[in-house]
Formats: structure tokens, C-alpha cells, sequence
């Protein structure tokens, strides 16, 4: 799955968007994922990260999946970035390429899908709703 990360994030959130990108390729065991910077060619992506603002303060993140099948997944994901937001960006990340990849939100406060902000890993549960979807027979290259 590859990702494009726009360039208008600072270097700090640039880090910590790369940093959750790498987490989840290390849970997922039936998926990879490769990453770039520029909005250029990011049409080209399966995902695209933006920086975005929101209506609402307590809005970080939101998911807008293109479409979804067994062999391709396209959507987007904007993010806050902020003073605030830049301490919490890596897990608003996961929690939203997680809703892209096929996961829903979570009743469990320990949960990385719960709703609100929670927790900065993934529970067991995630990971192994996760892998259902994505089985690790699917071989990572």
C-alpha cells in the first residue's frame, strides 16, 4: 500500500506520521506499506495524508475512504496539526489508517479505534481484527 505525505507538514509531524506508518506495518502482518513526501504525484498513491482544519477543536483526524476490494484500497486522510496535535499525531494517524484499511471504532477505552483519543497503541483486539482482514499468508515483500 503506498502512501504520499504532503509536504506542508512540518518536519516534526512528518516524523511522528512516518513513525505510526511504520508501527502499523509492524502489526499488520499481511500488509505493507510504503511511504513519500509531495502532493505532486499523490494521485498516484493508494493514500494520501494532508493537513487539514476542522469546524470543531476536538476534531484531530478524519478517514474519507475511495474505495475498498481484496486487491486495492484508495483513500484519504486529513490531519489537525497544531502545538496540541503534534504530541498526538502518530496514534490520530493509526486510528484513521486503520478506518481506512477496514477497521471500525471500537467500545474498548484501550483501543487505538475507540472514538475519542485514548491511547497511543494498538490493543491486541486491534491487532487481531486487523489481521483477520488482512491474513498473513498475504506475503510481504
Amino acid at each position: 500500500i503506498t502512501i504520499c505525505i504532503s509536504e506542508k507538514f512540518n518536519d516534526l509531524s512528518k516524523n511522528q506520521i512516518a513513525k505510526g506508518i511504520e508501527y502499523l506495518d509492524e502489526k499488520a502482518e499481511g500488509l505493507k506499506f510504503e511511504y513519500f513526501y509531495g502532493a505532486v504525484y499523490h494521485e498516484q498513491a493508494d493514500i494520501y495524508i494532508l493537513k487539514g482544519e476542522f469546524e470543531t477543536f476536538e476534531q484531530l483526524g478524519e478517514a474519507n475512504l475511495g474505495s475498498m476490494s481484496a486487491t486495492q484500497i484508495r483513500g484519504r486522510i486529513v490531519l489537525k496539526e497544531d502545538v496540541f496535535t503534534q504530541l498526538v499525531i502518530r496514534p490520530v494517524l493509526v486510528h484513521e489508517l486503520c478506518h481506512v484499511i477496514g477497521l471500525s471504532h471500537s467500545k474498548d477505552t484501550n483501543s487505538i479505534m475507540f472514538p475519542t483519543f485514548s491511547t497511543y497503541t494498538m490493543s491486541k483486539q486491534d491487532i487481531e481484527n486487523l489481521n483477520k482482514i488482512y491474513p498473513d499468508e498475504i506475503e510481504k515483500e
